[in-house]
């Protein structure tokens, strides 16, 4: 009897683990990070707001430097980014808090 209660809970306790590490990459993608990030942008009239910028600088190890963040669309103070990289891509909203910050 004290054998089964032992693999029970052993059971339960492997079963949490597995639960908590599946859930922490989740859990730690969704907070926000502040990061630096120095680009160029140049007049192309084939992008959607007719200029695209290249990252000059970026303390963000997944946006490199060379990297091209493509303006899809804006609205006021917030713009729709995408972003290429090696592995994949991403887009979302910046919201700019002044001429030269975004959140």
């Amino acid at each position: 009897m004290e054998r089964m209660h032992s693999i029970k809970r052993f059971v339960a306790v492997m079963g949490t683990i597995v639960a908590l590490v599946a859930l922490a990459p989740v859990a730690s993608a969704g907070s926000n990070q502040g990061f630096h990030l120095d680009k160029t942008c140049e007049d192309r009239e084939s992008e959607p707001l007719g200029y695209i910028c290249t990252v000059q600088h970026s303390d963000f190890k997944w946006i490199p430097a060379g990297t091209d963040i493509r303006y899809l669309s804006q609205a006021e103070n917030v713009v729709q980014a995408s972003i290429e990289i090696r592995n994949g891509s991403t887009d979302g909203a910046c919201t700019w808090s002044s001429d030269v910050n975004a959140i």
